[in-house]
């Protein structure tokens, strides 16, 4: 699994939303400073977000970005899924078919198969419950962290 740009360089701004922001406005250039950042960069990633309905933006002199919702109800999931796309594709193993127009074991059971579904399944489990809030409290250091599991 490979994390891209977008979906590092996202997930740290909308982060920095979810703890310095608590609602309040921040703008871009604010930001692009505290996370070492272009502020065209971080606009493209804003915007991004925008339009998942992650954030919203206002525009003007005292104008910024802030969470459209509480950062308990926003999971990595959602921020990296509008970043970035699925993690893994439905149609997966259609894209490695070698020569032929379908894989050679697509009409059999494929162990390979079986590995990336449960990974899959496991990943965007993880994901799913872990929030924004909590990953704000595990930079402030008292996350619980919903990362370990369950049980």
């Amino acid at each position: 699994m490979r994390i891209t740009a977008p979906e590092e360089y996202g997930l740290r701004c909308i982060l920095l939303l979810s703890t310095k922001g608590k609602g309040r406005l921040v703008t871009s250039g604010e930001i692009a400073a505290a996370e070492a950042m272009s502020v065209p960069y971080v606009n493209k990633i804003l915007n991004i977000l925008k339009h998942a309905g992650l954030i919203e933006t206002v525009r003007g002199n005292k104008g910024g970005h802030r969470l459209s919702r509480n950062p308990a109800e926003i999971n990595v999931a959602d921020v990296l899924k509008a970043l970035d796309g699925p993690l893994f594709e439905q149609g997966f193993c259609e894209k490695f078919s070698g020569l032929n127009k379908e894989c050679v074991h697509a009409h059999m059971s494929c162990s390979i198969r079986s590995v990336w579904s449960v990974l899959a399944e496991n990943i965007e489990a993880l994901l799913s419950r872990t929030t924004l809030d909590e990953l704000g409290r595990q930079k402030e250091g008292t996350m619980t962290m919903g990362l370990r599991g369950k049980g």
